[in-house]
């Protein structure tokens, strides 16, 4: 494993991040005051987890928040790769993506934080302004909830 966390540490270092993976694997980017990436190697999977808190659901409509997350996730083309999964540890959505580490350099590691910084926004702006998502997600929404519990949706 340690093969693995030197690799990584030596990214970090190259887009001179101030920091390295402790020795179980992991670290902690807090971007700003809402934004923290956890970042974690897994040698058995040869993986580098990135991994972000985005949002808690409304207690109001979390069913809502929950379809638009899985209409997000659908085929990975709206997060960019990325998903969505749910933490009930902390009670939130947060946003996931997995590199490979034996085709991965410093170039791919640096694209790859920093496009996981901006999908991390993209997520939270969907998530918390309903308004504002684009129209994809729509239909999945008005078909799932205009169901009762003994129709289904045949393709």
């Amino acid at each position: 494993m340690h093969n693995t966390i030197n690799l990584v540490n030596s990214w970090l270092q190259d887009i001179t991040f101030d920091l390295t993976l402790d020795e179980d694997g992991g670290t902690i980017i807090q971007r700003d005051s809402s934004t923290v990436i956890l970042i974690e190697v897994m040698e058995d999977t040869k993986l580098c987890h990135f991994y972000a808190p985005v949002t808690a659901l409304s207690e109001y409509t979390p069913t809502a928040g929950l379809l638009t997350a899985l209409a997000m996730n659908q085929y990975g083309r709206q997060l960019g790769g990325c998903w969505l999964a749910w933490d009930p540890e902390i009670n939130m959505l947060c946003l996931c993506h997995n590199l490979y580490l034996p085709t991965a350099d410093t170039i791919t590691f640096s694209n790859t934080l920093q496009n996981f910084m901006i999908e991390i926004d993209k997520a939270r702006e969907a998530l918390n302004n309903p308004s504002q998502q684009n129209p994809v997600y729509q239909p999945l929404l008005s078909d799932v909830n205009g169901l009762s519990q003994n129709q289904t949706i045949t393709y």
